[in-house]
């Protein structure tokens, strides 16, 4: 058997975190730690924001912001390639054309990741609430193309939840960002 997508999350998860430990600034400011506490609680899902932010202690607004977007780029990455390989052994066309869309709107989606990231770079603040919106949207069109009987298949579904709650994040901090350039 080949080595499925499935089986390189765990490496790519594990990669991810050590990415994030060691290219990110921290300090020991409880106030700063307070943004995390702050941040999850308004995403999606709470306790993959904790897990992905948690350990940025002291990590400014702007920190945080480009620390989840990295890891959330590579969750469209992931849900990409899974949707991609649905669509290669697929034989019902019409889930081929569902395949196809869901692997149209991950690549949009890592696009919006990209733009949410240069209006960051750029300072343009006020702009970051309506890009990351979109994207949010973007990752979680997949999920609306499966009409009944058609399912999503569980690896897909999962990897499109990781990436919806990833680009949550990014959303609940872009809009903080915003409104302290007010």
């Amino acid at each position: 058997m080949g080595f499925s997508c499935s089986e390189k999350w765990p490496n790519l998860f594990i990669s991810l975190s050590l990415f994030l430990l060691i290219n990110t600034k921290t300090s020991d400011q409880a106030s700063d730690r307070n943004l995390v506490n702050e941040i999850c609680p308004k995403t999606r899902n709470p306790a993959f924001c904790f897990h992905l932010l948690g350990h940025l202690g002291g990590a400014s607004l702007h920190d945080l912001c480009e620390a989840s977007i990295g890891p959330t780029q590579d969750l469209a990455f992931f849900a990409a390639d899974e949707a991609r390989v649905l669509l290669m052994h697929g034989r019902d066309p019409a889930l081929k054309n569902v395949y196809r869309s869901c692997l149209g709107s991950y690549e949009q989606t890592s696009v919006g990741l990209s733009g949410v990231e240069r209006l960051l770079g750029a300072g343009n603040l006020r702009s970051l609430p309506a890009q990351a919106s979109a994207t949010l949207a973007k990752a979680g069109a997949c999920d609306r193309q499966f009409q009944p009987p058609a399912s999503e298949p569980a690896q897909l579904k999962k990897a499109s939840s990781d990436l919806e709650d990833g680009c949550s994040v990014v959303l609940v901090i872009s809009n903080l960002l915003a409104t302290s350039a007010m």
